[in-house]
């Protein structure tokens, strides 16, 4: 004897169902530098201290130190609003960029169930839309290596674009579950499926920071295509005792596009160089940036 029976658990959309849309930003950034005063004088630090309670970490136990002291939020506040340069001429547009990413999926799953064993199958299809746009220091020949769109922006300051990847993809992830009662005490189980992992916002952010006094660099990459994995899990349970379990497993994952870090070169503006010589000066950055690799993962239990 044996049943089959069949759920299509996704939602049914009215007006106000839509794809989830995720995002994440950062729409502007300046770097933090002293203005023309004396701020490095101790004799224009403030003057203004607090002091921890004398308990304070007496609970971790040792020997801890005590009367610490520290600036208040004022002191340091006054400090920061008198010494400190965040003007707009301390863009830092290397910082900025903005992942947008719609997500899509529906699936399907047979349930079995027959004398001593019971399964399930199933599909899960998704579809992902992705757009990401950050700035970059562009080439004589265009933004290096990643494929995308450079626009000029009068935002920016000279040699910096605006830069736009757009990418989509869609995967059908199958996947399938045995359970065997061999005994009353003793089950096996074996499970089949495929899974997607997609890359994380901050890996995605395609803005590079770039050292220019040793030419190096890091930063994301907007190429980075998703994680699949093809796995493959089988387990022996024995249930000697009402509590008592004794089980042995083996499981292998077959990943496609993991995510590793990666060098490479590129060409970009190098900009004291530029500024010094009264024209653009481009060389060779050694930039670290995620990328995609193939692997394996066996292990048993």
């Amino acid at each position: 004897m044996s049943s089959i029976s069949t759920t299509a658990p996704w939602p049914r959309c009215s007006s106000a169902c839509a794809t989830p849309t995720r995002r994440r930003q950062k729409p502007y950034a300046f770097a933090q530098g002293p203005n023309s005063g004396d701020w490095s004088n101790p004799a224009n630090f403030p003057v203004g201290f607090s002091h921890y309670p004398g308990d304070f970490g007496s609970s971790l136990g040792g020997s801890f130190p005590s009367n610490i002291w520290y600036y208040s939020q004022a002191d340091l506040a006054a400090y920061d609003s008198k010494y400190a340069n965040r003007g707009p001429e301390r863009l830092y547009p290397n910082d900025i960029y903005k992942v947008n990413e719609k997500d899509g999926a529906i699936y399907l799953q047979a349930n079995f169930i027959g004398d001593r064993w019971s399964g399930n199958v199933g599909v899960r299809y998704v579809h992902t839309k992705q757009a990401v746009n950050y700035t970059r220091q562009s080439s004589p020949a265009g933004v290096q290596g990643d494929g995308s769109d450079p626009r000029p922006s009068a935002f920016f300051p000279s040699g910096y674009y605006w830069n736009t990847n757009d990418a989509s993809y869609s995967k059908a992830l199958p996947s399938a579950n045995l359970k065997f009662s061999l005994t009353d005490q003793v089950l096996a189980r074996v499970a089949v499926s495929q899974t997607l992992t997609r890359p994380d916002y901050s890996a995605l952010a395609g803005t590079v920071s770039l050292d220019d006094t040793g030419h190096t660099g890091s930063g994301g990459n907007p190429n980075l295509k998703p994680l699949i994995s093809t796995n493959f899990d089988a387990d022996l349970e024995w249930y000697f005792a009402p509590r008592g379990l004794l089980s042995a497993g083996v499981y292998q994952m077959s990943l496609q596009n993991y995510v590793t870090f990666s060098s490479e070169s590129r060409l970009y503006k190098d900009m004291p160089a530029s500024t010094a010589a009264g024209h653009d000066v481009y060389a060779a950055y050694q930039v670290n940036i995620p990328s995609n690799v193939d692997g394996k993962v066996r292990a048993w239990s």
